[in-house]
């Protein structure tokens, strides 16, 4: 298998809450489309190769009109998406198998650093798996219906972010040993699902607050003033 390093970038999703005729993942940000952000990222890290996963229907755009034209010489795959979002990243992963590490970011993710990415490469090496996630600024609420209950303690909170990684054979083995009614559900955290099917806890890696999913028309304006210089 070797020491190779593979990151899964997932684009395969309709970004219904941006409210836009394009797809979140080319909408334009400063002049290039939202998810070249996120793959120049990675360009720049210490990953070997990179796997784009995309709805069926755009696969051969976005050969030509993104990995061609911008140069991304590390894009080795691209492959179509899922149903949901775990099915999407275990396509990816069915394209990095040879990987000794695999790192699964979302596309929505643009204002990702490379020292970040490689923070996680560095600490999936030492374990099993990592991610980053970043303290909670505001206090939080258990609501019931309409109505607060008890506040949550701020200081045992955390938002997960994007990369998350681990070893190839860690991840294979959670798709494995899923369910298929659980594969295929809605799941968005690739570290709860591999501890919920595995029982192997991810190291967790300080992030950035920067590094902000793009979600809204509103996201969409913050990520254009910070990648102003990207």
């Amino acid at each position: 298998m070797g020491e190779k390093i593979t990151a899964i970038i997932v684009a395969a999703g309709s970004g219904q809450r941006m409210c836009s005729d394009v797809k979140k993942q080319y909408m334009d940000i400063n002049g290039k489309p939202l998810v070249c952000y996120s793959i120049n990222a990675f360009m720049r890290s210490s990953v070997d190769e990179i796997v784009l996963v995309v709805p069926e229907s755009d696969i051969e755009m976005v050969k030509t009109d993104i990995v061609e034209k911008y140069g991304f010489t590390k894009v080795k795959s691209v492959v179509s998406g899922g149903t949901t979002r775990t099915k999407s990243v275990q396509k990816g992963l069915m394209a990095a198998l040879d990987s000794y590490i695999v790192l699964v970011h979302d596309a929505a993710r643009p204002m990702i650093e490379p020292e970040l990415i490689d923070k996680v490469v560095d600490a999936v090496k030492e374990e099993d798996a990592a991610f980053l996630a970043v303290p909670v600024k505001n206090t939080i609420y258990y609501i019931d219906g309409d109505k607060a209950s008890n506040s949550l303690d701020r200081n045992m909170l955390y938002a997960a972010q994007t990369p998350q990684g681990f070893k190839t054979e860690l991840l294979k083995r959670a798709y494995d040993e899923a369910e298929k009614e659980i594969v295929e559900s809605a799941k968005t955290d690739d570290v709860t699902f591999v501890y919920n099917h595995t029982g192997v806890m991810a190291e967790v890696i300080m992030g950035d607050h920067k590094n902000t999913k793009v979600t809204t028309p509103e996201d969409a304006v913050l990520a254009k003033l910070l990648l102003q210089d990207k």
